[in-house]
């Protein structure tokens, strides 16, 4: 039997080691999405330039309903930038609702989910601010929540707040667009291998965040 000092060390040995393989992993991923994005940004890929294509005019559509609501006063700026996120009280994951939220569920989730149809490439699609709050998804995965951690995780993402490695480098980016590949979060057990391409929701000179639009190429 090993002594305690000897086990102690080990364990902890064996987590330098799991941080290092970690940032390692991390920063290959960082790689491979600047890649990724170079060869986009160089055209020499179609199929991958027409859902940047189709995700830019999304965007510009999202944008324009934004601009068209405050116009007509149904929508003030400081309301669409509220980060004051309330927590729903009983989620888990944690929801939040800002002031924000209720005019997104019936202004902007009608256009994700008509775009979400429009194209057999396209898995998802999403809007989230500068800290990773989502205030509204598509309809199949802005259900209530009944308390089960697998059917929550995996549909109940209005009002999720995440904000991951691509996430940070996307909202970092001053690019027209940011590709990155990730694992889409599933039921928090299963992930699918997603391709991501995000654009800027700039709002009367203002960056709220990004559109996102995550898809796959098939056949």
């Amino acid at each position: 039997m090993r002594p305690a000092n000897t086990v102690i060390g080990s364990v902890r040995q064996n987590a330098v080691l799991l941080d290092a393989t970690r940032g390692n992993v991390l920063d290959m991923e960082s790689t491979s999405n600047k890649l990724f994005n170079a060869v986009i940004s160089a055209g020499v890929s179609p199929r991958d330039t027409e859902i940047v294509e189709l995700a830019a005019q999304a965007r510009n559509d999202l944008v324009t309903l934004v601009e068209d609501a405050i116009e007509r006063g149904e929508l003030r700026l400081d309301q669409m930038f509220d980060t004051n996120y309330r927590l729903v009280p009983g989620t888990n994951p944690e929801l939040y609702r800002t002031q924000f939220s209720d005019w997104a569920d019936a202004n902007w989730r009608p256009l994700f989910d008509r775009l979400r149809t429009s194209h057999p490439n396209v898995i998802m699609c999403s809007a989230a601010d500068m800290n990773g709050f989502l205030p509204t998804h598509v309809t199949e995965h802005s259900r209530k929540p009944i308390g089960d951690l697998a059917h929550d995780t995996k549909y109940c993402r209005n009002g999720r707040i995440m904000l991951g490695g691509a996430d940070h480098l996307a909202k970092a980016s001053q690019a027209p667009f940011f590709m990155s590949v990730y694992r889409q979060e599933g039921d928090g057990t299963n992930y699918l291998v997603v391709r991501n391409v995000y654009t800027p929701v700039i709002v009367q000179g203002r960056r709220w965040g990004d559109f996102e639009v995550a898809y796959q190429i098939r056949g």
